[in-house]
């Protein structure tokens, strides 16, 4: 691997360049057991087994068309670090924030967060996030991967009836490292954010609307209304014929009846 000229806030963290790769999710996990330091980032301009939070699912990209990288966080005390952003639950919306904060401040776009890891701009799919927990002895870590549309025109079989990206909402093409060299700081600033539970919510997609909440194990269908965001991350859905709205830790929420 190559090193990118990306500058990052992690003091002297490279920024590691590969064309082509399986997943840089597994790229950075192999940095981490070979004790790369906190806040290394790989890049790919195309992995080949690119995924998706839920497993069977994966993230397809056209090569040199999108974003695509992960962050290796190591746990420790202070602000630089993942263990300052507190609970694994709360690291997708952060990380999810930081690139809705740094879209809207490149371009300019009203972006929403789907819970628990999807960007949405014009309620279409543009980014996605997977964040995975690592633990090897003492060292403890974790990975954030990011997948951001940037100038994929055209998806696979259905996707493009839910997907976007952000050539398509502009009509013009945007730069990957500009993207990549503003949400790093932006990141390293939202693990920080005392006040991002706010910031989070004003951007929940589905607020107070009517949900299918799909839930492990089972995979069982609720019907309700999303009413929030706890400050652990986990989503307050209100189920029909209940007066209260319940925490959720897992799973998935839809829209639309015909999604299922």
């Amino acid at each position: 691997m190559k090193q990118m000229q990306i500058p990052n806030p992690w003091s002297g963290a490279p920024v590691y360049y590969r064309r082509i790769t399986t997943s840089t999710m597994e790229d950075a996990r192999r940095l981490f057991s070979a004790g790369c330091v906190d806040g290394t980032v790989v890049v790919a301009d195309f992995q080949e087994r690119g995924r998706g939070r839920i497993p069977e699912r994966s993230w397809i990209a056209e090569a040199g068309r999108n974003l695509l990288f992960t962050l290796v966080l190591r746990s420790r005390s202070g602000t630089d670090g993942f263990a300052a952003a507190g609970a694994h639950q709360r690291l997708p919306l952060l990380a999810g924030l930081a690139l809705a904060l740094s879209i809207e401040g490149l371009y300019g776009l009203s972006v929403q967060l789907k819970w628990p890891n999807d960007l949405l701009v014009e309620g279409k799919k543009l980014a996605g996030i997977l964040c995975e927990a690592l633990a090897e002895g003492n060292n403890l870590g974790v990975l954030i991967g990011i997948g951001l549309n940037c100038n994929q025109l055209r998806f696979a079989n259905q996707l493009g009836l839910t997907a976007t990206s952000l050539a398509h909402i502009l009509g013009r093409e945007v730069n990957p490292p500009e993207i990549l060299a503003a949400v790093l700081p932006t990141v390293k600033s939202c693990l920080a954010d005392g006040e991002w539970h706010a910031k989070v919510v004003q951007r929940l997609y589905g607020l107070n609307r009517v949900a299918y909440l799909v839930a492990p194990p089972q995979s069982i269908t609720k019907q309700g209304v999303i009413r929030g965001l706890n400050h652990d991350g986990s989503l307050l859905f209100q189920p029909d014929g209940h007066s209260e709205a319940i925490a959720v830790y897992g799973g998935e929420v839809r829209f639309a009846a015909e999604e299922f």
